[in-house]
């Protein structure tokens, strides 16, 4: 008799091929890591195969479980696109959308617009998740949100994935933060060459916008004299304007201007804003209500 393979166990093994980590599938699954340990255990039993190896305290994917995957991967998103069509069967809207997006866009693009389709569509459940884009990416193929807004730093797009749909929904560019008091506020643009004296403060290394502006000061042949680490970009503006140090943000994170001049990074430095959602998922209806809403919203503010 052929053992039918149970799906959730197998969409446990999809996420983790993702994610890497048993920890953050427990995360993206509200179980246990125990309980994803045992549950794949139970998958070896029932694919009499091996499917991982431990690497350390880690583990990782064997070619088989790696084979597994590549195979599974189309027939779980079949089942979720007959999943999707049954529901929009039903007259009324309704579903729940998980959305995963970085801190400037949550609150000056998926906020405004799922206000408005919470005013219009009260049956559509909407689950916010403030995350940095090199995050919700991986959360948004592990099937742990439905929408995911990611940044890219550049022009040209590197973020091509053919199990999900990219629609780019503008850009801005980051700027350099600076005192009203400093002799730096008499210019409209600054080179970042010339910053190399300056104080900064920068999130944490693992911050995306850190890294990146890590890298043009490194490019202009210097390292940022570092005086403060923050973790918002509240508190990052919040010392600007105290003159202790300067900061640099992309034109949609500013929401302080008190004491704080703005300038242009010259060369111009854009942020791409792309809004991702799985292929299966873009068909459903509670989706698309959402993901249009939020089009308008970013047409509307660049």
């Amino acid at each position: 008799m052929v053992q039918m393979l149970n799906t959730w166990r197998l969409q446990l093994l999809v996420q983790l091929s993702k994610l890497g980590t048993m920890r953050l599938v427990a995360e993206a699954m509200l179980i246990s890591p125990a309980t994803v340990s045992m549950q794949l255990k139970i998958l070896e039993t029932e694919t009499s195969t091996v499917l991982l190896e431990k690497i350390g305290r880690n583990v990782k994917l064997t070619a088989a479980g790696q084979r597994l995957v590549k195979e599974v991967s189309p027939i779980l998103n079949q089942l979720e696109s007959v999943t999707n069509e049954l529901q929009d069967s039903a007259q009324e809207v309704q579903g729940t959308v998980r959305i995963a997006a970085f801190s400037s866009a949550l609150r000056a693009l998926v906020l405004p617009a799922v206000a408005q389709v919470n005013d219009s569509y009260p049956q559509i459940k909407i689950i916010l998740n403030e995350m940095e884009p090199d995050q919700s990416l991986p959360g948004l193929q592990a099937h742990q949100f439905d929408i995911a807004l990611i940044a890219q730093l550049g022009t040209g797009n590197a973020l091509t994935d053919p199990e999900y749909q990219l629609i780019n929904l503008g850009a801005d560019q980051l700027q350099v933060l600076v005192n009203q008091a400093s002799p730096l506020a008499k210019n409209e643009s600054i080179s970042i060459d010339l910053l190399k004296e300056q104080a900064w403060m920068l999130e944490p290394d693992t911050a995306y916008l850190t890294k990146a502006v890590r890298r043009l000061c490194q490019q202009a042949g210097f390292s940022p004299n570092v005086s403060g680490i923050c973790q918002s970009y509240t508190t990052l503006q919040a010392a600007v304007s105290h003159n202790w140090a300067i900061g640099v943000l992309p034109t949609l994170a500013v929401t302080q201007t008190a004491n704080v001049k703005l300038l242009n990074l010259q060369p111009a430095t854009l942020r791409q804003i792309f809004l991702a959602v799985r292929k299966p998922q873009a068909r459903v209806r509670a989706i698309q209500i959402v993901v249009q809403a939020i089009q308008e919203q970013a047409a509307a503010l660049f």
